[in-house]
């Protein structure tokens, strides 16, 4: 069993005091122990593996108490990720990907807006009513029935936009709502959001249980015009983030109905986009109106599953007419949004999106949407506690995040989704949750997760890939492992 002493500060990465923090690692990368002092931890992993060790630590105390510590992910010092023209091109290469799937040029905006809004509604309703569901078994579809009740249906919440408003933000909605609204308007003090809950397509095709709900629109569901497209709704989604994807998880696969709803949404956009555009922003206009009627602010995200991107495929005019606060999660670079329209970057840990990551961060000064996971837990002192097996971590009570990381303070994503209100750049920390049903693993997906410990409750990142050896301390080999994708980039002061 072979370990690597690995010096850590713990108030820069864990938040529970100044100073160093020495842990020693297994060769999964989970706390053995942890020490105060360099010769301390050196003592205590002779006691635990004999010689077979390796130190990867400054060599004095002095240059650890003058910060100079080795951490493999996120916080070395060195030069950010030169930028590429990808990066800048992505907006425009999203775009292409949806105008393909409406067989059309891709120019910017894709949609006339002022043609779709003049249409009726009652004929936007009569083109769009035959991607939809018209029956459902056992209980009868009526959510579509209607250009009215299409309306109120086409946005919906799902477990992340249902949450209720946090405590810490109760002002800041207030005052949003005040600003929009008017200083006499009543203000609750809480928000509402609803989403438009697209499948993402390049999934839909290659997935099982998608493929059998695909088989059954017709003869189950009533859909007139089945989904026969192939399109990429997610352009820069990777493989990884792919098979992690939540469209397949939760009450998304438990009722078959609501994934036949997301290839409907998504069906009609496509085919009938001027229709889909109208009835679209009537379901925006009425989610305003009940927001205000109530006090609440409303709020609106575009993308629950998919990443277009609608300020192209629109036009910033679809946002300007809307008094509501639009926002999503992408990971398509470089986008220009109009003010309404927040976005939070999501990393999926390619090569290509580390640099995008870092054009949002320090171009864009966007939050970005990090997924963490723990692989093992551990007391300072004491008995160990049982460490749940790396590749399926167990679910449960949620566990603490890192306070920073990449530099920047850590948000705790899963409070609630409402993200507009917290502060950029910064890290918005996610925990992994393994898709439901669809035997994915941490091993499946780790290229876009940052593993940790928690140690004293604390979560703290560790190197990805120890580089401990078998032999004695004298002299260790210096060659480099392989590296987690974000090694080496530092947005600290």
């Amino acid at each position: 069993m072979g370990a690597t002493c690995q010096v850590l500060t713990r108030g820069s990465i864990c938040g529970m005091h100044d100073g160093p923090i020495y842990a020693l690692l297994n060769r999964d990368g989970e706390v053995m122990e942890m020490a105060d002092t360099l010769s301390d931890a050196i003592a205590e992993a002779r006691r635990l593996v004999g010689d077979n060790f390796y130190v990867d630590a400054p060599e004095t105390e002095a240059a650890a108490e003058r910060g100079e510590e080795t951490l493999a992910l996120a916080a070395n010092q060195g030069d950010v990720v030169p930028l590429r023209s990808k990066t800048e091109r992505a907006p425009h290469d999203a775009l292409r990907a949806v105008a393909a799937g409406m067989g059309r040029a891709a120019r910017t905006p894709l949609v006339n807006l002022d043609e779709a809004l003049r249409i009726p509604l009652d004929d936007a309703w009569q083109a769009l009513v035959p991607y939809f569901p018209t029956k459902r078994p056992r209980i009868g579809v009526h959510s579509f029935e209607s250009p009215k009740k299409m309306a109120d249906a086409l946005l919906g919440q799902n477990y992340k936009t249902e949450k209720k408003t946090p405590k810490n933000i109760r002002d800041a909605v207030a005052d949003a709502y005040r600003k929009l609204y008017g200083g006499r308007e009543r203000a609750e003090r809480n928000a509402s959001v609803m989403g438009l809950s697209l499948v993402p397509h390049t999934h839909s095709y290659t997935n099982a249980p998608v493929q059998e709900v695909i088989r059954r629109t017709r003869s189950v569901y009533g859909v007139a015009q089945t989904p026969n497209l192939r399109v990429n709704a997610c352009v820069r989604a990777s493989k990884e983030c792919s098979k992690s994807c939540l469209v397949f998880s939760g009450r998304n696969l438990l009722d078959e109905y609501n994934m036949v709803k997301k290839l409907s949404l998504l069906n009609g956009f496509l085919h009938q986009p001027e229709a889909f555009t109208r009835m679209l922003y009537e379901a925006v206009q009425r989610h305003l109106v009940w927001g205000k009627k109530g006090g609440i602010l409303p709020l609106v995200r575009l993308n629950v599953f998919s990443d277009i991107p609608w300020e192209l495929v629109l036009g910033p005019e679809f946002f300007e007419r809307s008094d509501v606060i639009f926002y999503d999660y992408t990971k398509v670079p470089a986008r220009k949004t109009p003010r309404n329209y927040d976005l939070t970057f999501s990393f999926s840990g390619t090569e290509q999106n580390v640099d995008d990551l870092d054009y949002e961060i320090k171009r864009s000064k966007r939050r970005v949407a990090i997924v963490f996971a723990k692989i093992g837990l551990r007391r300072r002192k004491g008995q160990h506690v049982e460490i749940p097996s790396p590749m399926r971590p167990r679910a449960g009570k949620l566990v603490s995040l890192p306070d920073t990381f990449l530099g920047l303070p850590v948000v705790d994503g899963d409070v609630s989704d409402m993200r507009p209100f917290d502060p950029a750049p910064a890290v918005v920390g996610l925990r992994w949750k393994s898709p439901y049903r669809q035997d994915v693993v941490l091993k499946d997906v780790e290229a876009f997760v940052v593993k940790g410990n928690v140690v004293d409750g604390h979560f703290i990142v560790m190197p990805e890939v120890p580089r401990h050896t078998d032999i004695t301390l004298d002299p260790p080999p210096m060659g480099l492992p392989e590296e987690h994708p974000l090694s080496g980039i530092d947005y600290g002061d």
